[in-house]
């Protein structure tokens, strides 16, 4: 194994980001971030539930001679790649979530068949069976086996966390701040003496977080455009993502995230001039891939297109924009009149 300074750097005092490897993934790395305190430390997000993945974060928390004994345990949201390998942490850790993003795990670990019953909603979108097959073909390597390789005697490690509580490690008392939109429950965690940022998926500065639909959470680019606001309105110097670089200026970034989805509502209801099903909305729209055709995109890529979509939809007839009906069991989407 070789990692090197681009793998394990400190980013601030006592505090370590590690890249982890993302095998056969587009997102290529997680960042999980250490947090060193005197008797206890804070591991920030893990990565997906693979030896490779373990390896590495194993590799690395011997090197930064962190005592998994006195190691707790952040979850920022549910997303495998950043709650994949708690169960190999968890025997002596607190392990740290929103009280929101908990109860959706507790859900997928106690009912294996969860996420499946999610997707049976992409079909009533107009998803082929073929595509949302494939596509779970491999989401369910390293997304839905995430949870039943959890074992049930783990919630008793959990701890919840509500909106603006704080956790204390080292010299930095971290503030979580409920932010849903990329999932139900995503929680950052605030610094407001450093002005320090872990914002999870919620702000990327190299990409744009997937917003996608969730069935308990009603309108999640609404939720997303809040909780954008909501980070918006903090003194932060500099932000620590879950993927890519750290950036200094989350405010402008802020701006041009919400610039962009505005732009695809737009963009999505200017297509409805007549009904359409979701999927086929989906390709017509100009995603920022490296694909020159919707039928070149993986499927996993036209799943996660799709709930997208879905989201904007909602948001749009949430504001009376457009309006639905339902033939044969397929949902269908016009601008309003």
């Amino acid at each position: 194994m070789i990692l090197n300074n681009d793998h394990i750097s400190e980013v601030f005092p006592s505090v370590f980001r590690i890249r982890i490897n993302l095998p056969n993934n587009p997102l290529r790395f997680v960042n999980s971030y250490l947090v060193k305190g005197k008797e206890r430390s804070l591991l920030i997000d893990t990565a997906f539930n693979l030896e490779s993945c373990y390896d590495e974060l194993s590799f690395a928390l011997n090197y930064l001679n962190v005592d998994r004994k006195n190691l707790d345990l952040f979850i920022t949201h549910i997303h495998a790649d950043h709650i994949g390998l708690l169960d190999r942490f968890i025997k002596n850790s607190r392990v740290f979530m929103s009280n929101v993003e908990q109860e959706v795990v507790v859900e997928a670990i106690k009912h294996p068949d969860y996420w499946h019953l999610m997707n049976v909603f992409l079909l009533s979108n107009g998803m082929p069976k073929e595509i949302l097959e494939g596509a779970l073909k491999y989401l369910d390597l390293v997304y839905v086996q995430t949870y039943p390789s959890m074992k049930s005697d783990i919630l008793e490690n959990f701890k919840s966390i509500r909106d603006g509580e704080i956790l204390s490690y080292g010299d930095l008392d971290l503030q979580g701040l409920l932010t849903p939109g990329h999932s139900p429950g995503h929680m950052c965690l605030y610094d407001e003496k450093n002005k320090i940022l872990f914002s999870g998926d919620h702000v990327l500065f190299d990409i744009t977080p997937n917003i996608t639909w969730w069935p308990n959470l009603n309108n999640a680019l609404k939720s997303y455009f809040d909780s954008l606001e909501k980070i918006n309105k903090l003194k932060i110097e500099l932000t620590f993502p879950g993927h890519g670089e750290p950036g200094k200026d989350i405010h402008k970034r802020i701006e041009n995230i919400i610039r962009h989805h505005n732009k695809r509502l737009d963009e999505i209801l200017s297509s409805l001039y007549d009904y359409k099903n979701a999927y086929e909305i989906a390709r017509e729209i100009k995603w920022n891939l490296k694909y020159d055709k919707w039928e070149a995109f993986p499927k996993t890529q036209k799943y996660f297109a799709l709930g997208e979509t879905i989201a904007h939809l909602i948001y749009l007839k949430e504001n009376n924009l457009v309006e639905e009906k339902v033939e044969n069991e397929i949902i269908l989407y016009k601008r309003a009149l």
